[in-house]
């Protein structure tokens, strides 16, 4: 599937039928449909979210009419942000959700995109239509779709697929953001070590690639130390974004936002002290140590060519290679720095999650 794809609408069939006082939808198509439903109050024109009852049980308001909100042919309803403005889309048509890029936590009708909200109100206007002409009038979504070339229509809005698609571990509620990194629309968990995870497996995986030839292992496994560093640092980065939420003095703040996890110790120092997170604790003096000289190699790698500096060697006190000295990583160096920032990664998060 293509990101940025549009998503048509799911289809199916409203009818209004005021001689029985119901206002019903139906599809029968074979892809993903779903629905949720809000209220729109007769008597002073309200719109309130309205949760489905039970098999032959209704829990709309007296005096008000359901709104049925229809999801886009994958299941998802789009969503945008009033706060950050950010869109994404999710099959929870819950009440209450997160933005999983800022974690603005609101009421789902603040959520609604420009494009639900025409829909709601032609919707309306052809229900209220209805009632005063006391005529029954049925919506084939379908034919309009089928019958559209730009998909123009306020009754058929269609989504747009975004980059990353999740099921949360803890809820199973799927949702799908501009990027990597977010937290759950529905119970607003981070995704951040679930995405750190997969991205350290890709790199064992590339370890494990016997296919490739033998002077170009070296530059290989080189390559996947590089990357592993850089993914700790993105995963890293994405939650000292959210500790930056948490109450503090703008001097605090100013701290926080400052904290380079490129030295590495220096930074679990900061969080140790600050939220008591220390994501260093149970790693041996010597693991510590050659943590260090693989961020500093990720440096030299990415920025002098693998050469060894004075920087380098300040920073390290490796006394295993020279000035100017082109260093190489082994596969198992590769193999070590993947097992330890996969613990440090997850005693991070932990950290986060307990204070949060």
């Amino acid at each position: 599937m293509k990101q940025f794809e549009i998503v048509p609408h799911t289809g199916g069939k409203i009818s209004i039928v005021p001689s029985e006082n119901s206002i019903g939808f139906q599809n029968q198509k074979d892809h993903a449909t779903a629905v949720f439903q809000l209220g729109l109050s007769l008597v002073d024109g309200s719109v309130t979210y309205v949760p489905f009852g039970g098999i032959g049980t209704t829990t709309m308001p007296k005096g008000a009419i359901p709104i049925y909100v229809f999801s886009d042919k994958e299941g998802y309803f789009g969503k945008s942000c009033p706060a950050c403005k950010g869109y994404f889309r999710t099959d929870s048509g819950g009440e209450e959700i997160y933005c999983p890029y800022c974690s603005h936590f609101d009421n789902t009708l603040s959520f609604l995109t420009e494009t639900q909200q025409e829909y709601i109100e032609i919707y309306i206007k052809t229900v209220l239509i209805a009632l005063q002409e006391k005529s029954d009038i049925e919506i084939d979504l379908d034919n309009i779709i089928a019958n559209l070339s730009n998909n123009s229509s306020p009754f058929v809005y269609s989504e747009e697929r975004q980059q990353r698609s999740n099921k949360c571990k803890s809820c199973k509620i799927r949702y799908d953001i501009l990027g990597e990194f977010g937290c759950c629309p529905n119970c607003g968990k981070l995704n951040t070590f679930e995405v750190f995870n997969e991205s350290l497996s890709r790199l064992l995986k590339r370890l494990n690639n016997s296919s490739l030839e033998q002077e170009t292992q070296s530059s290989e496994w080189a390559d996947v130390l590089k990357n592993c560093v850089s993914e700790f640092e993105a995963m890293a980065k994405d939650i000292n974004k959210e500790l930056l939420r948490i109450p503090a003095t703008p001097s605090r703040k100013e701290a926080i936002s400052r904290i380079s996890f490129q030295r590495i110790s220096e930074a679990n120092e900061s969080l140790s002290k600050w939220f008591d997170i220390d994501f260093l604790k149970g790693i041996s003096n010597e693991d510590r140590i050659f943590i260090n000289r693989c961020f500093n190699k990720r440096h030299i790698l990415t920025h002098n060519s693998g050469v060894v500096d004075d920087k380098y060697i300040k920073n390290t006190d490796d006394t295993t290679v020279r000035l100017n000295q082109k260093i190489y990583v082994e596969k198992d160096e590769a193999i070590k720095i993947i097992n330890l920032l996969r613990s440090t990664g997850k005693k991070l998060i932990d950290g986060y999650e307990s204070i949060s």
